[in-house]
């Protein structure tokens, strides 16, 4: 009989211990943490690295549009629009590990920043916007990459370019950064651009003290305290 309670006992805790994990991982899920580029972003690893550039813990499963008329479905190498009953409205589209996205505050747009290597980069960004006749992509990289490669006394190498937060319909503000390393004399200088999405087009540009003076808000943890 007391063998019998023990095992029983036994059971018990084994299956509060897996419910209580299992909360766990579903809470570690669903927690939206701010971008490293944008304050307003949604960085799609809820914790802090692990080794390395290894981020710890699980995708950010959903990031919902503000209007909720949409939703980013996230897995671990992927990202695709849901609409608001769970349908798909595009085809996944590949991310690298180190990536958040930015919706537009009308829900109609959204920009992805990642990285294909670290912390240092390389960073790329792609606005994207939703149509009834599917999505479109725009690589803003290049554009935004030639034009702060034009500045006196920079490094040459590629520079880091990412989301710093939209402004409007159509309007991107996005950052280039020198590459944060030594090899660079302006290692980590920075300064921010305004973007006309679809038409390619740099609106507007602004030095660092410009850029953190206008926009200081929108900018994420990357340009503030070390991610």
């Amino acid at each position: 009989m007391a063998q019998h309670r023990k095992r029983r006992y036994v059971v018990i805790v084994l299956a509060l211990i897996a419910t209580a994990t299992c909360a766990a991982q579903q809470s570690t899920v669903e927690v939206e943490q701010p971008g490293q580029w944008s304050a307003a972003g949604v960085y799609l690893w809820p914790g802090e690295t692990d080794i390395a550039d290894a981020p710890a813990g699980t995708r950010v499963s959903t990031v919902r549009s503000p209007s909720h008329t949409l939703a980013l479905k996230v897995t671990d190498d992927a990202l695709a629009v849901i609409d608001a009953s769970g349908k798909a409205a595009s085809k996944p589209l590949e991310i690298e590990d180190l990536a958040e996205v930015n919706w537009a505050p009308d829900s109609r747009e959204f920009a992805v920043t990642q990285s294909d290597g670290g912390w240092v980069g390389t960073w790329t960004v792609t606005a994207y916007a939703v149509t009834p006749d599917g999505l479109h992509s725009y690589e803003l990289s290049k554009l935004v990459a030639a034009k702060f490669q034009a500045r006196k006394g920079g490094c040459a190498e590629i520079p880091n370019v990412g989301a710093g937060g939209w402004l409007g319909p159509g309007r991107l503000l996005v950052i280039a950064e020198a590459p944060p390393h030594s090899s660079c004399s302006d290692m980590g200088s920075i300064r921010g651009y305004e973007v006309a999405v679809e038409h390619a087009q740099i609106l507007d540009e602004y030095d660092a003290p410009a850029l953190k003076s206008r926009f200081g808000r929108l900018l994420g943890r990357r340009f503030g305290s070390s991610p």
